[in-house]
């Protein structure tokens, strides 16, 4: 009995039902059964927030397809088909706005869909873009994952992220946008910034490449520090201790665009850069080396070709041993 009922909503839709039919879905429809049922797909067609970058314009082609399913070709009806699909529409709309009296609260939010929690990830060597139904944008670097709920409900956008991500997000003053990373959180209203976070390293960081964000403990409003274009905030998980630096920011978007730029810049600030950058520890073995300016511009380069090429540049000596980077003049 179920699947006929659903066949014959199906029917209805795409508007090949007789008028005993309709009245037959609509009342099923009405039914605990029939509004689980319109519930599921409700949720299916339009509380999707995110796809993959291999599923860009999924939601337009959903959406376009609930359009093809419910348009009714003039050219192929009758007169007495064309008022009778008419009417149905009618009925169809009555039920409608039953259900969404029903699933709205008097703040506009959804309350009878349930609002759970969507994981997305990406492998070693993948990385994905997830757009949500804001508008906003979330990159995923390889190896991470991010927690997102199905809608955004409430007075604020919440995910929690673990592993490296960069993100674009639509200005909302009213619905604030916070990433958690660990035991620390990132608040924004509109703007663009990395984040880095995974349980191996001993940081927490972000860098702001446009707008403004708040960087702190976890749901603390004490200790937390403002970020503005091109400055770098950095937790110390060992020292529980915020640090902001002004950097280009840019650079810790090499994951994304393969580029390292420094101009001018102090080698020690540089070598930081590059352990925050790759996970790997710098390490400056002669105080005169922090006296050295780098000016150089790495595209494409792994690591290792990163260091080599720096050393060669400066005319000193670096090596790799146990995943550490030690230089020498």
């Amino acid at each position: 009995m179920k699947q006929r009922y659903r066949k014959l909503f199906e029917e209805y839709l795409n508007g090949t039902v007789t008028p005993e039919e309709a009245e037959m879905v609509l009342g099923w429809l009405n039914t605990d059964e029939g509004k689980s049922y319109f519930n599921q797909q409700f949720r299916k067609d339009f509380y999707s927030p995110n796809v993959s970058v291999n599923d860009e314009g999924a939601s337009e082609e959903s959406y376009r397809q609930i359009r093809k399913r419910i348009t009714v070709s003039k050219g192929s009806e009758s007169f007495d088909r064309m008022k009778w699909m008419a009417f149905a529409a009618v009925l169809l709309l009555g039920f409608l706005i039953s259900f969404f009296a029903y699933s709205i609260q008097e703040n506009g939010e959804f309350k009878s869909v349930e609002n759970t929690t969507l994981v997305y990830s990406t492998n070693t060597y993948e990385q994905r873009v997830l757009s949500l139904n804001d508008g906003s944008k979330i990159r995923l670097n390889s190896g991470a994952s991010i927690e997102v709920p199905e809608y955004f409900s409430g007075d604020e956008r919440r995910v929690k992220l673990t592993g490296e991500a960069f993100f674009q997000i639509q200005s909302n003053e009213n619905k604030p946008f916070i990433v958690q990373a660990g035991e620390t959180d990132i608040r924004v209203l509109g703007t663009e910034f990395s984040v880095k976070s995974n349980d191996q390293s001993n940081f927490v960081l972000v860098a702001v490449t446009e707008g403004a964000v708040s960087f702190g403990i976890h749901n603390s409003v004490d200790g937390r520090i403002q970020l503005t274009k091109n400055r770098v905030g950095i937790f110390d998980k060992s020292r529980n201790e915020f640090i902001k630096e002004q950097h280009l920011a840019d650079n810790y978007l090499s994951w994304m665009h393969g580029r390292i730029l420094f101009e001018k810049t102090n080698f020690e600030d540089a070598a930081r850069q590059l352990s925050h950058i790759y996970d790997i520890p710098h390490v400056l073995l002669n105080d005169e080396l922090k006296e050295l300016r780098l000016t150089a511009e790495l595209s494409g380069l792994t690591p290792e070709e990163v260091a080599q090429t720096i050393a060669y540049s400066l005319e000193i000596e670096v090596s790799i041993e146990d995943g550490v980077v030690y230089w020498s003049s």
